[in-house]
């Protein structure tokens, strides 16, 4: 009996070895741990004329795609561009893109972003914001436009339009600020032989233009909306440094937008990232401390993302390179 009360402990440990190997590695082979990662979004400018009377197709991608998730369509609707609205949305294709297709029932400047939604495998990814101009539709007989959509804060602007058979008549310009307020004549002028006029204007925010007739018989204009970009500037603490360091972006923001956010993006792949945020400071100005986590050269700039007020402003790029940690 001894041998074979021998061979059943020796069996019995084989069979025991696996499962304590398998215990003290930590092995759970029905559970597997899937890390989520943030996905590369981005939201393509529109092109043509944007009007309440055309659907306008928004396209984008996601990177990894996430064939079948949802993307949404969202709109900023704070003064400090921190608030944003979903207007409409979509689902990412096998290839990675999307299409949201929306009409704008309104007019007027609008910052988008496109967010997907979180999932198992990638976490809530929005794109970096960009700004349009949806415009009515002109009044047939008196027209109205603008020589730049949209412009940089301090720009100049003329515009300018033509009342059929109104030569040599007054006209008379009236404006708002787009957000708040009701229209209010700010000048006058007088039609040419062809029934032609023209104003200039330095608007400091996004601003409601129509232009009237106000004697008989009364004629107005579409109403006109004019966007007007934030201006950004930048500048790095530092321009090389070692991975671990902190590089400082500051700069300052027109017109005075304190208390709003501003965005760190960074160049990645082609595509810019946002990597960091912060609030615009007192006096409109804004720094932004960053680790510097990796070794190479990277573009960075910063972006005030649009709202209300002003439509969004990008800064211009500025190179950091990162040595390898003495």
């Amino acid at each position: 009996m001894r041998p074979r009360i021998a061979l059943l402990i020796a069996v019995l440990a084989a069979l025991a070895l696996p499962a304590a190997a398998s215990a003290r590695a930590g092995h759970h082979p029905h559970h597997p741990h899937h890390v989520r990662v943030a996905a590369t979004v981005t939201l393509d400018q529109p092109s043509g004329d944007l009007t309440t009377a055309t659907p306008i197709a928004f396209t984008g991608t996601v990177s990894p795609a996430n064939a079948g998730h949802r993307v949404l369509l969202q709109r900023q609707a704070s003064a400090l561009g921190d608030r944003w609205v979903t207007v409409d949305g979509g689902f990412v294709r096998a290839d990675g893109r999307y299409t949201i297709v929306h009409r704008f029932r309104a007019p007027g400047d609008r910052t988008l972003r496109a967010l997907l939604q979180p999932n198992r495998r990638t976490l809530r990814s929005p794109s970096t914001p960009i700004s349009i101009t949806v415009q009515q539709l002109q009044v047939a007989g008196f027209t109205i436009g603008s020589s730049a959509q949209p412009i940089d804060f301090g720009g100049t602007i003329t515009i300018s339009g033509t009342l059929s058979g109104g030569a040599s008549t007054s006209v008379t310009l009236f404006a708002r600020d787009e957000w708040r307020g009701r229209l209010h004549p700010i000048a006058t002028a007088t039609t040419d032989t062809n029934g032609a006029y023209a104003f200039t204007q330095s608007p400091p925010r996004n601003t409601v233009y129509q232009v009237r007739v106000t004697t008989d018989p009364h004629h107005r204009t579409a109403r006109l909306f004019q966007g007007v970009r934030d201006v950004v500037s930048i500048a790095a603490s530092t321009t090389t440094a070692n991975v671990g360091d902190v590089v400082t972006f500051s700069g300052s923001v027109q017109p005075s937008k304190a208390g709003h956010v501003v965005l760190l993006l960074r160049l990645d792949g082609g595509v810019w990232r946002a990597v960091a945020a912060a609030r615009v400071g007192v006096g409109s100005t804004y720094a932004i401390p960053f680790t510097l986590a990796a070794a190479g050269s990277a573009q960075y700039r910063t972006l005030v993302p649009g709202g209300p007020l002003n439509q969004r402003g990008l800064s211009s790029a500025v190179q950091v390179t990162a040595n390898p940690s003495p």
